[in-house]
């Protein structure tokens, strides 16, 4: 499945919900995709959400864990902090008094 969100002007950017039907576990990857814009660098942390969904009778239980960059498994919060950064273009400017003669 792929899910591709525009972000809002302060940089949120909201999916979802997710409804689960069975149990086992579902694991997403969530990463931003740079748009080529000159002047702007994209954060390249890569978040694996894991949803371990168990039965227990005629209930569904959920467990959320995120991991970052490939590291260990933490509880989610609900929350991914992606940081981005925007260079003003630099230009040189000359100047000829004599007009170029």
């Amino acid at each position: 499945m792929t899910d591709t969100q525009a972000g809002e002007s302060n940089g949120t950017v909201t999916s979802g919900p997710f409804s689960f039907t069975m149990p086992g576990e579902y694991v997403y990857e969530v990463k931003e995709l740079g748009n080529g814009v000159t002047g702007y660098t994209y954060d390249s942390k890569v978040y694996t959400l894991k949803y371990k969904v168990q039965q227990v009778g005629t209930i569904l239980t959920v467990t959320k864990e995120v991991s970052e960059n490939g590291g260990s498994f933490t509880a989610f919060t609900g929350a991914l902090d992606f940081t981005n950064d925007y260079q003003r273009p630099r230009y040189t400017v000359t100047y000829d008094a004599d007009g170029g003669k």
